[in-house]
């Protein structure tokens, strides 16, 4: 073989070994982009919960106030 075909062989294994390592490194990414939502929805219903107690314990306060300037 000439040395420009193995030249060229040796680059294609080398843009092979650098695509499975691109891979293995976006499925990493994937899975903690996964966690990250997955943390992402549980802290936006945590948030939820509390503007409900916010909201509920304003209206609490809301009728104590009238209940008690009668």
């Amino acid at each position: 073989m000439s040395d420009e075909i193995c030249e060229k062989m040796a680059t294609l294994k080398l843009s092979g070994k650098h695509i499975k390592e691109s891979k293995t490194e976006l499925e990493q990414q994937r899975g903690e982009l996964l966690n990250l939502r997955s943390g992402q929805s549980t802290v936006l219903m945590e948030v939820d919960r509390l503007k409900q107690e916010l909201v509920d314990a304003s209206h609490n306060r809301d009728e104590e106030y009238q209940a008690n300037k009668k």
